[in-house]
């Protein structure tokens, strides 16, 4: 007879802010001004991705910033896009800096940022930027009973799992308003290498099963989560896919 218990065991929790969010969903609220045609002419520039939870340099500030330019360009190669690369050099780093971070601790454009991307009107009609809500990472392990000759085993498989939700937004210049914004979260696993515990009482109950499990595992190096700019590369596609217009 087989018994399959489940358990998570946390590593590490970077941070988790909701910041009075809900949990990420599929909606989005989109202006009823906006729809493929308006979209499609006129220029998207890429401002990028922060992060409210987990790291936030300026490096990585850059990284997330070319992966929201070329996720933009494979997943709607009918839409305009500035790079971000070249968003910033218009802009020049100081007024980058401000804007994304007044952006980072508010999650909206004030009329003070409304003014510095004024410089873009002549490039572009829309900013695309993003803000990293919640970053958890953690380790889940699932342990199965199992009778190998003349005792009792688990037989344990652990993944590193890392949760991310960001919130997407689409701001609009000439109108200076807010025209799309939606929120997504994502989970994803790498496995582990499968291991077996023998527990010293045998044959072990239900519980010394588990507890056993538990020992191994806090002697185990267990499996690093996900990179972030791999789950990142999901949302960024999801929330790409939801602008207006999706060929």
């Amino acid at each position: 007879m087989t018994e399959r218990t489940r358990r998570t065991v946390l590593v590490l929790i970077l941070l988790v802010v909701l910041n009075g969010c809900g949990g990420g969903g599929s909606g989005a609220y989109v202006d009823p001004a906006l729809d493929a045609s308006s979209l499609r002419a006129d220029a998207v520039a890429v401002l990028g991705t922060v992060a409210l939870a987990g790291p936030d340099e300026t490096d990585t500030r850059i990284a997330y910033r070319e992966l929201m330019s070329r996720i933009g360009r494979e997943v709607r190669p009918d839409l305009e896009w500035i790079e971000g690369s070249e968003t910033w050099i218009a802009l020049g780093p100081d007024e980058t800096a401000a804007v994304l971070d007044s952006y980072r601790a508010t999650g909206r454009i004030g009329p003070g940022q409304v003014d510095l991307l004024s410089v873009l009107d002549d490039r572009a009609r829309y900013v695309w930027l993003a803000r990293i809500d919640l970053d958890l990472e953690s380790v889940e392990s699932d342990h199965q009973r199992r009778e190998a000759l003349d005792r009792i085993v688990a037989d344990v498989q652990t993944r590193g799992r890392r949760q991310m939700s960001a919130t997407f937004d689409l701001f609009d210049l000439e109108t200076r308003r807010l025209v799309f914004s939606m929120q997504r979260e994502r989970v994803e696993t790498d496995p582990g290498r499968p291991f077996e515990v023998v527990p010293l009482q045998q044959p072990p109950t239900p519980g010394e099963l588990s507890a056993a499990v538990r020992d191994e595992l806090s002697r185990r190096i267990l499996p690093d989560p996900p990179s972030r700019i791999e789950v990142l590369r999901g949302l960024l596609r999801d929330a790409t896919r939801a602008l207006p217009g999706q060929p």
